[in-house]
């Protein structure tokens, strides 16, 4: 069977529901460091956060600001500032990224050993021998899935794999 296309059926026993469908992802974002003086700041604050609030009252001056860079090197800063002449609060903030994951409610799987033919070197194998490959001319970029384990050759089979809502 060379120079056809070959269809690789899914195993209607590996079928089954997926466990994971619709549940959300959090992933852990950035951490932020928020730091609120009162009363006199540093002049080189700005060189480690940014002020993202300042508010002046006549014998208070309340300034909030994020850590703009590594919060370790945020720290340190803080750590070396005289505490008798800054007075501040010190808060950290884990930022959590929620996705809401759909995927497919159905998992399956190609279990079966399938064997198909390179055009060119005409050598059989089985279909999940093929590997990948990418390459540059130019500044354009090309890939291939469908890579010979023989010989090499890109595009050596073509392959259409069976759709799952045609099985359901």
């Amino acid at each position: 069977m060379t120079d056809s296309k070959y269809l690789i059926r899914i195993d209607r026993s590996t079928i089954r529901r997926n466990p994971d469908y619709s549940k959300p992802i959090n992933i852990q974002g950035r951490s932020e460091l928020i730091v609120t003086f009162y009363g006199d700041i540093p002049e080189d604050l700005e060189s480690k956060f940014i002020i993202i609030s300042s508010e002046h009252s006549w014998d208070t001056t309340v300034i909030t600001a994020i850590a703009s860079g590594d919060i370790n090197d945020a720290i340190d800063y803080l750590n070396k500032l005289d505490p008798y002449k800054f007075a501040f609060d010190l808060t950290k903030k884990n930022n959590i990224i929620t996705f809401d994951y759909c995927g497919s409610e159905f998992l399956y799987l190609y279990e079966h050993p399938f064997f198909v033919t390179c055009k060119r070197c005409k050598s059989s194998f089985d279909y999940k021998r093929l590997k990948s490959d990418i390459t540059e001319l130019c500044g354009y970029y090309a890939s291939s899935d469908m890579v010979c384990p023989v010989c090499s050759m890109w595009n050596c089979v073509d392959i259409e794999f069976e759709k799952l809502d045609s099985v359901l």
